[in-house]
């Protein structure tokens, strides 16, 4: 019974350390010079979704279920891939990527053709109009990228890079570390 105390303790002691930590990630918000960095990553991230959205709507894509983000893969790649690869190289779960592609084949924008090593998977590649529509996101894309470096030297892009680059493995690495059964 005092097991059940100390875990009950400990969670809630946790919860009202994140509700603290929240709190003072939105204080810090309205002084934009006092950020965390994880919120200063939200907030890139929101504005720049805030700013692509409406040339993807133009295109007729839909960006919350990762519509650009898979055309510009599959159009990157230039060849056939499985679900769960594209799903992992997009960072989707199975079940969203599952949908998404319903409905970009439903538009023709992609196929999925048997997959001659393994007959319960198929091999997702794009149409003809895919491949035109891809080329369009990824100008979008592209475009984003000059506004993200602009007024930066080639000093600071590198540096930018390989900052994120650590960070990005930092991250990784505490997901492998917290989930070892985690399959990449």
């Amino acid at each position: 019974m005092n097991t059940n105390n100390q875990k009950t303790n400990t969670n809630n002691n946790i919860e009202s350390s994140i509700d603290i930590a929240v709190q003072n990630d939105i204080n810090t918000a309205k002084d934009n010079t006092n950020l965390s960095i994880g919120m200063r990553f939200l907030n890139i991230e929101l504005l720049r979704r805030k700013f692509i959205r409406p040339y993807f709507i133009e295109l007729g894509l839909t960006v919350g279920q990762g519509f650009p983000r898979i055309l510009k893969t599959l159009r990157t790649l230039n060849r056939p891939v499985t679900q769960k690869e594209l799903a992992d190289i997009c960072i989707l779960d199975v079940t969203t990527m599952s949908r998404a592609l319903d409905k970009l084949e439903q538009s023709g924008l992609l196929k999925r053709s048997t997959n001659p090593q393994c007959r319960r998977s198929w091999l997702i590649s794009l149409t003809e109009k895919g491949n035109s529509l891809a080329d369009k996101v990824i100008e979008i894309f592209n475009m984003t990228d000059e506004i993200f470096i602009n007024n930066l030297s080639e000093t600071e892009i590198t540096t930018l890079i390989t900052l994120l680059n650590k960070i990005e493995n930092n991250i990784n690495n505490a997901i492998d570390e917290h989930n070892p059964d985690n399959v990449n």
